[in-house]
C-alpha cells in the first residue's frame, strides 16, 4: 500500500532554488558576456532593495525593474513567484505591470496556510545586481489594493 509523503515547505523551496541555480548559471553566461562601456563606477546606475514587510499581511507586492534597461534578475523573481503559486503557497498571483525591456510587479495573496516567514526570508535571501536591478518587496492588505 502506497505512503503518502508530506511535502513541506522546506522541500518546495529547495526544489524552486535548485530551477533557480540553472537560470543563475545562464544568466551568469550572459552577464560575462555584455559589454560595459559605462565607465567609472563612481558614474554607474546604482539598483536598490526595499523590504517594508508585515508578518500579518495577507499579501505581498514584489517588484523588479532594470536601472537601464532589462535585468536578469527579473528571471529569478518570475520562477520563484510561479513556483510559490504552484506549491500552494500563494492564493492568488497576478502579474499587475510588465517593463518594456523585462521586470514586472506582481502581488502575491498568501494561502491559509502559508509560510510567510519562510517566503520573507526566501526574498531576502536572493541576490540581486547591486548595480542593475530595483527590487521591492511590500506588504499589502489585497492584491486589488494599490495601498500598502
Amino acid at each position: 500500500m502506497p505512503t503518502k509523503v508530506k511535502t513541506t515547505l522546506q522541500d518546495k523551496l529547495s526544489l524552486a532554488l535548485a530551477t533557480l541555480a540553472s537560470l543563475l548559471s545562464a544568466a551568469a553566461v550572459m552577464a560575462c558576456s555584455v559589454n560595459d562601456n559605462r565607465g567609472p563606477a563612481s558614474t554607474a546606475p546604482k539598483g536598490s532593495r526595499t523590504y517594508k514587510l508585515d508578518p500579518e499581511a495577507a499579501a505581498i507586492r514584489v517588484s523588479v525593474y532594470g536601472v537601464l534597461m532589462g535585468t536578469p534578475d527579473a528571471v529569478k523573481f518570475d520562477l520563484l513567484m510561479n513556483s510559490l503559486k504552484a506549491n500552494g503557497e500563494f492564493a492568488t498571483l497576478i502579474q499587475e505591470a510588465t517593463g518594456i525591456e523585462g521586470g514586472f510587479t506582481m502581488c502575491a495573496e498568501f494561502a491559509t496556510n502559508a509560510d510567510q516567514a519562510a517566503i520573507y526570508e526566501l526574498l531576502r535571501s536572493i541576490e540581486t545586481d547591486p548595480k542593475d536591478t530595483h527590487f521591492s518587496a511590500t506588504s499589502v492588505t489585497g492584491c486589488q489594493s494599490q495601498n500598502p
